[in-house]
């Protein structure tokens, strides 16, 4: 199972950002992306950065992580939903929780800047991945 890091760092590697990018967003060394590439790419048994945007859903979607952990600041993977298909996928931060009962939307700001309304994909207990629908 991945770590939160290497479960952020999966989704920016889904997003088709570079090592140097990603350091950038995270405020870590090259070398420190690199490592957590290298440990997300072995612990999902992947060749390579290519295959990682392929598994990015199926792992998110094996590995629960209860709602009540998706307080504000927690980082999120994002897959952006157009016709029923993930378009892409993208980052953000929770920003809160919106509305109550037993399925909530929560607020994100994503990478870019927009901020956004989505539910934890609780079907299937997605691991810090909110789905948003395009």
């Amino acid at each position: 199972m991945l770590t939160p890091r290497e479960t952020e760092i999966l989704g920016l590697v889904a997003e088709g950002r570079s090592n140097r990018s990603i350091a950038k967003v995270l405020r870590v060394s090259d070398a420190t992306v690199r490592s957590h590439v290298y440990h997300v790419l072995m612990k999902l048994g992947l060749g390579d950065r290519a295959q990682a945007l392929d598994r990015t859903a199926d792992y998110v979607a094996d590995n629960p992580i209860p709602p009540h952990l998706l307080t504000p600041g927690t980082r999120v993977a994002v897959p952006l939903w157009i016709k029923g298909e993930v378009d892409s996928w993208t980052c953000g931060e929770v920003l809160h929780e919106q509305g109550v009962g037993p399925e909530p939307y929560y607020v994100v700001r994503l990478n870019d800047g927009q901020e956004c309304q989505g539910r934890p994909n609780l079907g299937s207990g997605a691991h810090c991945v909110i789905r948003v629908r395009g």
